[in-house]
This record gives C-alpha cells, sequence and structure tokens, in this order.
C-alpha cells in the first residue's frame, strides 16, 4: 500500500498496486498528460502473497473423477490450477511416474495442466494422479480413467472335459454370453452351432454327423454389444457313439428254474442295454435258437426237442447269452420241462 499526498490541498489518496516489482513507481496522470514519478520515503519491501496450490476439476469431472473412453478415442483431460508462488504440476499413473510418449502427453500453462492420450489402448486404464506443489504446500487429485474394449477371447483350446474358461479381461462391461462355432474337417467353413444366448461356459453341439471330425471356437460377448477375437481352436474332434457295456436283465423268477408243460407257450423276455445297441445270440445245448420275436430291449426265442436225450429224459433246459463282441456266456435262465 503506497500513500502519497497532492501538492494541491486535498484528501490523501490510497493506492493499492498488483502484481508490484522493485522497479514499481507511482505517476499522478491528467488531460496534461503523466507527472513526475513519486518517490517513496523509504525502501519498499514487495512481498509476494502466498496461496495454497488448488485443482479446480470441472463440475462433471469431480462428481465422478472417472473419465472413460473407448479403444482408439482421444482422451484429453484439463485441470486448472492456481497458488502462489505459481505450484509445479506432475502426474503419475498408478503410483508411478508417468510415461510420455508420442501417443501420452503433458502441456503445462499459466493457467492449467492438461493431458493428452491420443487414439487411447486398453492398457490406458488406471488411476492418474495430479499434484501441484508449491512452498506453501501440496495438493494432489485422482483421476480413474476407464478404456473399453472388446472382451478378450475365452481361454482355450476347447477341450471335451472342461469346454473353456472365461477371457481374463472382459472389456470393461460384465461377460453376458458366448457363440460357438464349428467347422467340418478337413476343408470346411466356420459356421455358428448356438442359436440362443450361452451363459455359462459348457455347451452340447448337436446335430454332428457320427464318425466325421469337427473343430470348435467360441467368442465371449460384453454386456455392451462387444464380441471378442475367437478362442483359440480346438483339436479335432471325431464324433462318436458314448460306448457302453452290454447289460442283460431278466425278470426275477427266470432266476429259478422255470416249469412249462408240454404242448404250452414260453415265453422269454430279456432287456438288453448298452451302447452301441448289442446284438444277440441265443444258444440251446450249444445250439443256435430261433429268434421269434426282436425288439429293441427284449427277444422271443423258440427251440426243438434234442434227438438224443443221452439215455435219460431231459428235464430242464439252460439259456445261456453271449454279448456280440465277447466270449464270455452268462447264465440267462433255466427252463425245466415238466414230468
Amino acid at each position: 500500500l503506497f500513500h502519497h499526498t497532492a501538492d494541491t490541498p486535498g484528501p490523501p489518496l490510497n493506492l493499492m498496486v498488483k502484481e508490484a516489482s522493485k522497479d514499481s513507481a507511482i505517476a499522478a496522470v491528467n488531460a496534461m498528460g503523466v507527472g513526475e514519478p513519486a518517490q517513496t520515503a523509504d525502501l519498499v519491501e514487495i512481498i509476494e502473497r502466498e496461496e495454497i496450490p488448488d485443482l479446480e476439476l470441472d463440475v462433471e469431472l469431480r462428481r465422478t473423477l472417472t473419465v472413460i473412453a473407448k479403444a482408439g478415442d482421444n482422451i484429453k483431460v484439463e485441470v486448472p490450477v492456481t497458488g502462489r508462488p505459481k505450484p509445479t504440476v506432475s502426474w503419475q499413473k498408478d503410483n508411478q511416474a508417468l510415461k510420455l510418449t508420442q501417443r501420452t502427453m503433458v502441456e503445462n500453462t499459466s493457467t492449467s495442466s492438461i493431458l493428452t492420450m491420443n487414439e487411447c489402448l486398453r492398457s490406458d486404464s488406471g488411476v492418474y494422479s495430479v499434484t501441484g506443489k508449491n512452498i506453501v504446500g501440496s495438493v494432489t487429485e485422482n483421476i480413474i480413467v476407464k478404456v473399453h474394449d472388446v472382451p478378450g477371447p475365452p481361454k482355450g483350446p476347447i477341450k471335451l472335459d472342461k469346454i473353456w474358461t472365461k477371457p481374463e479381461y472382459d472389456g470393461g462391461f460384465k461377460i453376458t454370453g458366448y457363440i460357438v462355432e464349428k467347422r467340418d474337417l478337413p476343408a470346411g467353413r466356420w459356421i455358428r452351432a448356438n442359436f440362443t444366448n450361452i451363459i455359462e461356459t459348457t455347451f452340447t453341439v448337436s446335430g454332428l454327423t457320427k464318425d466325421e471330425s469337427y473343430e470348435f471356437r467360441v467368442f465371449a460377448r460384453n454386456s455392451a454389444g462387444a464380441l471378442s477375437n475367437p478362442s483359440e481352436q480346438s483339436d479335432p474332434i471325431t464324433c462318436k457313439d458314448d460306448i457302453i457295456e452290454p447289460r442283460i436283465m431278466v425278470d426275477a423268477k427266470f432266476k429259478d428254474v422255470l416249469l412249462v408243460r408240454a404242448g404250452e407257450s414260453f415265453k422269454l423276455d430279456a432287456d438288453v442295454a448298452g451302447q452301441p445297441l448289442p446284438s444277440m445270440v441265443w444258444t440251446k445245448d450249444g445250439k443256435d435258437v430261433i429268434l421269434q420275436d426282436v425288439t429293441k430291449t427284449s427277444v422271443t426265442l423258440s427251440w426243438e426237442k434234442p434227438e438224443h436225450d443221452g439215455g435219460s429224459r431231459v428235464v430242464a433246459y439252460v439259456v445261456e447269452i453271449q454279448p456280440k463282441g465277447s466270449d464270455k456266456w452268462s447264465q440267462s435262465v433255466i427252463v425245466k420241462v415238466p414230468e
């Protein structure tokens, strides 16, 4: 504050001088021009007013402290900076000094600090810290940058026991489903194998041809609708039926000796299971028997009496069964001949 009294009578003039330096002087000005500069009675020490730094984020950025962009977009974050003396400004990413490149640049002006990232990448996501510092103190703001991209591919290769696993990166949005593609070998084209959304990481592909070979791959889709690159394709897989060992099941009453009167009809049902469906061979006394009726699960047999009874009356017949491809016979039923 400078105090100066004019040569002509009148009240003292109180003047506030802003941005003064040691070489500053004061002179009166009227219609005739500028007067002689005034001199202070004593030396004046110019002391700069001190203010702690402040980072004046805009309202929207202050509310969320988050910047969201799509991969390939340009990002620009401008942070107004105030303080006396003028603060120095520094930037960090994930608690490390920000590495400046041709894509990532920082410009400090007299009033702000501007962070620019051109053609941003998924790897640009992180927590960016901007700090203003002077002799009075320092202030830091953390700004989260999220770069949304397509999700990563499901992890393969695809296997029969564990089809696939989730992508390591979801593109910034929740994974909402998968698409499975198949290809006929040796030279088929990739076609979609599912027509409804797959939520789990397993899927049963239908419509395959037995003994034909296929390859499979999987895509992931996130809630933003972005589709990943395909997973690593599976090894060639040949379509085969499940193999189940043949089994023969007969009614419990056939486990013991069965009495049948001469002239009566006799029907023996045997339930047969296995994959592929087993073929059946029936024998009587080592000879093939006649198949009267055959279904997917049972057979009806008939046979003639032996030509010779070995010197004693035939009292029963033992029916055995042998699954195809096996050399083992097993007793199925004993049919007793009534007296």
